[in-house]
């Protein structure tokens, strides 16, 4: 049982690294929502989650399951350019 534990508090250092750097990547290559929104659920695992006295900490596991599905989608739209200029035509 105590192995068990120790393996789910392990989880959380581990998907904190990883979210962190590529919080930092992605906002070092302009992709700011991936970026910030990945440092922010860093934020809930490593402070709110060990807090937690009513299991919310759990909800970090969906957040960082919902966060990379999010972020898979995003990467694989095509970039936006910001010089094109929508002209209508008459």
């Amino acid at each position: 049982m105590l192995a068990n534990e120790a393996a789910y508090v392990c989880s959380w250092f581990v998907v904190a690294g990883f979210l962190a750097g590529v919080g930092v990547l992605a906002l070092r290559s302009g992709r700011r929502i991936v970026g910030w929104s990945a440092l922010g659920i860093v934020g809930y695992t490593l402070v709110l989650t060990p807090v937690s006295v009513d299991n919310a900490g759990q909800f970090s596991q969906l957040l960082w399951l919902v966060w990379g599905v999010g972020t898979s989608i995003a990467l694989a739209r095509p970039p936006r350019s910001a010089g094109e200029v929508a002209v209508a035509r008459v």
